[in-house]
């Protein structure tokens, strides 16, 4: 049909240049059409299955397909694919059409399949089992290994070799891909046996005290874990690191609503006596002191609640650990409770005749 047309064409002018350019117009003005159509077909689709559609499932989904603007990603592989079409009408540059439309139509999967992967993950990040279990890892492994196979290819397209001679040299440069891919692999690893010993979870409250990071876990991915502090700022952590450093989790004290206190003060020994029941000063206090805590709301009982004195601190008076569990899950409401606790020991002391111990500042000359 092309061929009766551009001969048509060449005989109405007069000139078989023309009828050519005339024809390649034709070529790319039914082209543009045929993309608008596609375009707005699958536009048209995925906006009612998001708005009409009786599924919940189906309508997250699309939603995800329209975030993610796999309409447009789609139309763009339909041009390279109707571009492989119409390689021979252009004889002059047949060679280099084809490569870009094979090319493209290869980059355009890479993408595809890297869209589908990303919604996969966004429809499963909407369910409670992924704040333990969150797969984008593993999903990002996949796109590494689908990127790094369909690059072969792309290669071997244009090299004009076979693709399972060069995935066949690909053994001589492991050594300089396990460097460059170092960050990747560590992170592999460490993203394993972070999911599968459950060390993080999206939500969780960490610290890691060596790197001075703290503030809640906000994504765990291939081979970083992203945490956003106080402020608000997100520190980017490897993934490695959760391996190899020293951190705190405070997933149970969060979920279980348990919050350890322990506080401690130091007293004057000259300051303890006995009383005339043979009990001295500072027992009495301990005791009226754990009874106070057992009365607060704020204390489980359950949990370990117990006040000791051993020793001395190199004689610097006799240090008072206090030991309780609470039930308040704010950080900030939790270290209020705590410091009125303390106070509320310190201002005590003086109803039993007891002292703090307070270092004695040197003597002005």
């Amino acid at each position: 049909m092309f061929e009766k047309l551009e001969k048509f064409i060449s005989n109405a002018t007069g000139n078989d240049t023309l009828g050519h350019v005339g024809m390649i117009l034709i070529v790319l003005a039914i082209m543009a059409i045929t993309l608008i159509v596609i375009y707005f077909i699958a536009s048209s689709i995925t906006a009612a299955m998001h708005n009409k559609s009786k599924s919940d499932t189906i309508q997250l989904i699309s939603g995800f397909v329209i975030v993610r603007k796999m309409p447009k990603k789609f139309t763009v592989f339909a041009l390279f694919v109707m571009i492989s079409f119409f390689t021979d009408k252009i004889p002059s540059m047949s060679w280099f059409i084809s490569k870009l439309s094979v090319v493209g139509m290869i980059i355009c999967i890479i993408i595809l399949i890297g869209s589908v992967l990303d919604i996969i993950n966004d429809f499963y990040s909407t369910k409670k089992i992924s704040k333990t279990r969150p797969i984008k890892g593993p999903l990002q492994v996949v796109k590494i290994v689908i990127d790094v196979l369909l690059g072969i290819i792309i290669l071997s397209v244009l090299m004009g070799q076979n693709p399972m001679i060069l995935i066949s040299g690909i053994g001589a440069f492991t050594a300089i891909l396990s460097i460059v891919f170092k960050d990747a692999l560590l992170g592999l690893v460490a993203g394993v046996q972070i999911t599968s010993e459950n060390l993080l979870q999206i939500g969780d409250w960490i610290s890691i005290p060596s790197l001075n990071v703290e503030g809640s876990v906000t994504d765990i991915a291939l081979i970083s874990v992203k945490v956003t502090a106080f402020d608000n700022t997100v520190y980017t952590v490897p993934a490695y690191t959760f391996l190899s450093v020293p951190f705190k989790n405070w997933h149970n004290t969060l979920e279980k609503r348990e919050r350890q206190g322990h506080i401690m003060i130091t007293v004057d020994a000259n300051s303890v006596k006995f009383d005339k029941e043979g009990l001295t000063n500072l027992t009495n206090y301990r005791n009226d002191l754990l009874d106070a805590l057992k009365a607060s709301e704020q204390v489980k009982e359950d949990f370990a609640l117990q006040i000791k004195s051993q020793g001395t601190l190199n004689g610097c008076g006799i240090p008072l650990d206090i030991f309780f569990t609470t039930n308040i899950q704010d950080y900030e409401d939790y270290w209020e409770f705590v410091t009125q606790i303390y106070e509320s020991a310190i201002a005590s002391l003086g109803k039993y005749d007891l002292k703090p111990y307070q270092l004695t500042p040197p003597t002005a000359r």
